[in-house]
């Protein structure tokens, strides 16, 4: 059925997963050097929404539900509880932590007609109002005495700028296929700068980062960052993919990173530098 039963890895340590007839987890056990170090247990309705969390035999938190199987409370066995409500819409109205009868935070939520949501309100009283173009986009956030955050768009709806009042401004560029090439943030003097490349198939297969900034020395000057040098450091990950466009390989820095497969795609091992993961899968 492909799903995933045992997980090894190079220290020993064994994580089983035991699911039910409808294909929830039923049980996570954690093994190490062969004795059982914590037994989760997860318990669900006929709706098949998740009831009960238990370890080790001891209850953790049990979930509630209202009649339109929106999530209505988390109880915790510690005394916290969070508790949940909803508009006629079923969008999240308001959201209280509690410990005892001690309400520890409160966070209420306002919608425009079209959904999009309107205000958030903190326990402080704390209010950020959103705002949004004609065609349903997020242009700006407003926190009370905080900066503003604004966002525009290019033609085909991808994010052009994200600026933040008074802190930064962050750019982006595209392919003409509409994947993100170049990330640029200027705070300050302070410029942060993201290139990602693409395969024929569409697969991200570089990422880097370089950081310029003044070096603080006698005489001012700018410096691309580059690890281990004075001033700024870089940042690269490559990606390399099989004939199947599955990750099969990732560098970033002086880590290695390889992934291989069985024969139904599922991944069968993760290995970190010769430490290794091993996944087995049922079916």
């Amino acid at each position: 059925m492909g799903r995933l039963i045992k997980e090894i890895t190079s220290d020993g340590s064994e994580k089983l997963y035991i699911y039910d007839a409808a294909n929830n987890r039923k049980s996570l056990i954690i093994k190490v050097d062969g004795d059982i170090y914590t037994h989760t247990t997860y318990s669900y309705d006929k709706m098949n929404r998740l009831t009960q969390v238990s370890e080790n035999g001891e209850l953790v938190a049990t979930y509630t539900y209202d009649t339109n199987g929106n999530r209505e409370s988390i109880n915790y066995s510690n005394g916290n509880t969070t508790e949940y409500t909803y508009n006629l819409a079923n969008n999240l109205k308001r959201l209280t932590n509690r410990l005892g009868a001690e309400v520890l935070s409160q966070y209420t939520y306002t919608y425009l007609l079209d959904g999009n949501q309107e205000t958030k309100t903190d326990h402080n009283g704390k209010i950020t109002t959103y705002t949004y173009d004609d065609l349903g986009r997020l242009i700006s956030e407003a926190p009370d005495n905080e900066p503003s955050i604004t966002y525009t768009y290019d033609d085909y709806n991808n994010r052009r700028a994200m600026t933040i009042e008074g802190i930064s401004e962050t750019t982006y560029e595209y392919d003409k296929s509409n994947r993100l090439k170049v990330e640029r943030k200027i705070a300050g003097d302070i410029t942060e700068i993201t290139r990602y490349s693409y395969d024929h198939n569409g697969n991200q297969i570089y990422k880097g980062t370089e950081v310029i900034k003044p070096d603080m020395g006698e005489t001012p000057s700018v410096n691309i960052l580059v690890a281990g040098v004075d001033g700024g450091s870089s940042i690269v990950t490559f990606n390399q993919y099989n004939g199947f466009n599955q990750l099969i390989k990732t560098i970033v820095g002086d880590k290695t990173i390889n992934y291989s497969y069985n024969g139904k795609g599922l991944r069968s091992s993760k290995e970190v530098n010769g430490a290794a993961t091993i996944h087995i899968w049922d079916g």
